[in-house]
């Protein structure tokens, strides 16, 4: 019974819900593998979109509001096989592809048009559709991962960001130039609305890496 006509109740744990925004609702993943929809926040009863999902957990998550598509990558903890499950809104349906197996990678984010990901010090990039590897770039280890897509080097304090510019895979540096700011930034973050990566500073301010402003 992949879909089911009516609402249900049903108990998530936190960890596997996905909360998009006001308009698309939460997705939840539920023990006995089905796939389910609010479509509000706070609606008690939810739709069932499947009930044929892989024994495995949320591991990651992109919510594409504009196209209505939410792409989570699923990990089985035992076995370590993980999976690209993509959920359309608009349609109220899904498709799932594993990926290689003899992948164990940790998601980084969408961007052209691919998932790219982290595989010791290898970027791979996977295709949307198929889940195969599209492309791969070896970065230097003295790059430790920060979160999302961008890496630091602790002991020059360079901040560098992963990108795809639809044939490759790029590794480019998040300061065009040398900036007296980079030894306080700990973390580098994205923004929907806002031009570039932000810097976040061990004291809380917040450094707006396009324009090189900070504010308190």
């Amino acid at each position: 019974m992949p879909q089911f006509p009516l609402l249900c109740s049903v108990n998530v744990p936190n960890n596997q819900l996905i909360h998009l925004d006001k308009d698309d609702g939460v997705i939840g993943l539920t023990k006995d593998r089905r796939l389910i929809h609010w479509h509000k926040p706070m609606q008690i009863g939810a739709k069932q979109l499947a009930d044929d999902l892989p024994a495995s957990n949320l591991q990651w998550c992109f919510h594409d509001k504009v196209e209505g598509l939410v792409y989570i990558v699923l990990v089985n903890t035992g076995t370590k096989d993980q999976y690209l499950l993509t959920v359309n809104l608009h349609h109220g349906t899904k498709s799932i592809e594993p990926f290689p197996s003899d992948h164990f990678m940790l998601p980084l984010g969408l961007r052209g048009g691919v998932l790219l990901a982290q595989e010791g010090n290898l970027i791979l990039a996977y295709d949307l559709e198929t889940c195969d590897v599209i492309d791969r770039l070896s970065y230097s280890t003295e790059f430790k991962h920060s979160g999302g897509r961008f890496f630091r080097n602790p002991r020059t304090d360079q901040w560098c960001a992963a990108s795809y510019d639809g044939r490759t895979i790029r590794f480019e540096n998040v300061f065009a130039e040398s900036s007296d700011k980079t030894p306080w930034l700990t973390s580098m973050i994205e923004c929907e609305g806002v031009e570039g990566p932000i810097g976040i500073t061990h004291r809380g301010e917040i450094c707006f890496t396009e324009s090189g402003e900070l504010w308190d």
